[in-house]
């Protein structure tokens, strides 16, 4: 991932705070949505406005979900 750019989650209409890529790496995404209606639905995850191949399904458990190692990648991005 190419530094300056801004990584965010998305659930519904549920939109993450944006983090920034620094060294190629983002640190600290989180994806927090407060209505439980979000529970078992799916994340993605956008790069400015790039979408990443992955995504993710979001678990309500009741205490927080720590992945540290979630490898994002995404096509097409500007050199």
């Amino acid at each position: 991932m190419p530094d300056g750019f801004a990584l965010h989650g998305q659930v519904g209409e549920y939109v993450s705070n944006l983090v920034p890529i620094i060294n190629s790496k983002y640190e600290l995404l989180v994806i927090n949505p407060s209505d439980t209606l979000f529970a078992d639905a799916e994340i993605v995850f956008l790069l400015d406005d790039i979408l990443a191949n992955e995504k993710d399904v979001l678990f309500v458990l009741g205490i927080p979900v720590l992945k540290l190692s979630f490898d994002l990648t995404f096509p097409n991005l500007p050199d």
